[in-house]
């Protein structure tokens, strides 16, 4: 479901017909505050319609350079294993502007599947509307929660320690 105010019409056509889609699956809304720079994406999206619905410049994911040999050990590990990123972002935060670049590039470069990746937009309370994920306790965005077998095995938390991919490697590795 994606409400735009500037594309209103057209995007409640969709909301009451694919509703109930919604329900089944996962959603988006973006909702701008009549402020083009206040926009929100709220709920599950994917990396490309993240950067079309907030205009974000998607160039800036090639600009970071992944640990390639991390990132093979990273795509190693998670080849045979049931693991799951789930990335917390916030339309509105500077830091995931800047962060949510890097966790994309690091996951294209470690060929992660997609079906193995979740990223869910919030709002400025923080708050899930994943029902399956709604029990997370997110304080700071972004936020890369790895669950193995859906049991949290690790989180990073707004910025990694040394870096998302050697960061998320010792996640896994335990």
């Amino acid at each position: 479901m994606v409400i735009v105010m500037n594309r209103v019409r057209l995007r409640m056509v969709q909301t009451m017909f694919f509703g109930i889609i919604s329900l089944l699956g996962s959603y988006t809304i973006s909702i701008s505050s009549g402020n083009e720079n206040e926009l929100e994406i709220l709920g599950d999206s994917d990396f490309e319609s993240w950067y079309s619905d907030s205009k974000w410049n998607s160039s800036e994911i090639d600009d970071y350079e992944s640990d390639i040999s991390a990132c093979k050990m990273i795509s190693e590990i998670t080849a045979n294993d049931s693991i799951t990123f789930l990335i917390l972002a916030a339309s509105w935060c500077k830091d995931t502007k800047t962060e949510l670049p890097k966790i994309i590039k690091v996951m294209r470069d470690s060929e992660i599947n997609s079906s193995s990746i979740i990223l869910s937009g919030v709002g400025r309370d923080k708050k899930i509307l994943n029902d399956t994920y709604k029990y997370l306790n997110i304080t700071h965005v972004p936020t890369l929660i790895i669950l193995r077998n859906n049991s949290e095995q690790g989180r990073i938390e707004e910025f990694p320690k040394i870096c998302w991919e050697q960061d998320i490697l010792e996640i896994i590795s335990k």
